[in-house]
């Protein structure tokens, strides 16, 4: 969510599996170009400690989770969310309470908000017959629909479906790795031109951006592997877009951690589909990934990888640092929340990079 500048109702959110970086984002666009801002909520801050310094010239930007937002009876004037993913099944009963729960972010829009989705996932068209805001759509493809979208190396902007798209950056020049990223820049650019910002202004702001610590971030090499930290995933679609990322790699795997009924039937495809080396994995996620990874390459008749269970991280450090050869990636991308053997995900991180660096 964000607040535009003194509007204490208009906030606005970004729901995806990247929703720290798309809100990190959003905020970098407005801070690079002078605009008084703030970012709280989920992201770390509370923001109730925050309100009485903010002034008539304020952007907000709130990270907000379901349970933030679930008793919410007013709605921002500018919404955008993004793919809605299960999570937090162990409070919802449902993902369809799950999804619900969300909803108040733009179920009391007015006529005078707006609404900024990607068409391409059904639970945000969903949301757009809630609304009666103006819809702002993005997606991969360009559509008639769409203000956002790519073509070749590029993101382009076009303000109607009659008008010309205008190239607004050039993807080859930004340094967030992953396709999945994509939908995480393009609310920043819609966003941006809504409050006033140019085309160039905003551009110039996503080339300076820097991927947040934890999410996908390098590590170091050790004896010609690299290592990465995506400990800020915490769902199973987050862990499956890390492995897009590393599909032409040789990759062992470090996933597993706080049980939330979390689907991980496409983790396991995607772990035989790219041949992954090796998984090692954490309770209690961990044992059902395996039973996934297992039962599925028994159906397909597919070479299962390397299995090895611990319950330290010390442990998956030392044996990941074992099975490598010059060339593979040691990848921490749990895909599931850190309770139990961790503070939180940062503390995961944190831990991870201190003992990778322990191995140089």
């Amino acid at each position: 969510m964000v607040f535009p500048p003194r509007s204490r109702q208009n906030y606005r959110r970004h729901r995806h599996q990247g929703k720290s970086t798309t809100s990190s984002l959003l905020s970098h666009v407005f801070r690079a170009n002078h605009v008084p801002t703030l970012l709280l909520g989920n992201i770390g801050t509370a923001p109730l400690s925050y309100v009485n310094q903010t002034t008539s010239q304020t952007v907000t930007v709130l990270e907000l989770s379901a349970h933030q937002l679930q008793d919410l009876t007013v709605s921002p004037h500018v919404a955008v969310v993004q793919n809605i993913t299960s999570e937090h099944l162990d409070y919802y009963a449902t993902r369809e309470s799950y999804v619900a729960a969300k909803s108040p972010i733009v179920r009391f829009q007015k006529r005078r908000d707006y609404y900024v989705y990607c068409d391409e996932f059904p639970t945000c068209r969903d949301f757009a017959h809630l609304t009666p805001a103006t819809k702002l759509t993005y997606g991969l493809k360009k559509t008639p629909e769409h203000q956002c979208f790519i073509q070749g190396h590029a993101v382009f902007y076009r303000s109607s479906p009659t008008s010309l798209p205008q190239s607004v950056l050039n993807l080859r020049l930004i340094k967030l790795l992953g396709r999945h990223n994509y939908y995480n820049l393009m609310p920043s650019i819609i966003v941006g031109h809504l409050f006033g910002l140019s085309f160039e202004q905003i551009a110039t702001a996503i080339y300076s951006f820097t991927p947040l610590r934890h999410r996908l971030e390098y590590v170091a090499t050790v004896n010609g592997s690299d290592y990465y930290n995506d400990s800020l995933s915490t769902t199973p679609q987050a862990t499956t877009a890390a492995l897009q990322v590393f599909a032409d790699h040789p990759v062992h795997l470090l996933a597993g951690g706080h049980e939330r009924h979390q689907d991980y039937s496409a983790v396991a495809k995607l772990i035989l589909k790219n041949q992954v080396k090796s998984v090692i994995l954490f309770p209690t996620t961990g044992s059902r990934l395996k039973r996934e990874i297992t039962d599925l390459a028994i159906k397909k008749k597919l070479l299962v990888p390397d299995f090895f269970e611990v319950d330290n991280l010390a442990d998956a450090v030392t044996i990941a640092h074992r099975q490598t050869r010059p060339g593979d990636v040691v990848l921490l991308s749990p895909g599931a929340a850190s309770f139990g053997l961790f503070k939180d995900y940062a503390d995961r991180g944190d831990q991870f990079c201190q003992l990778v660096r322990q191995l140089i």
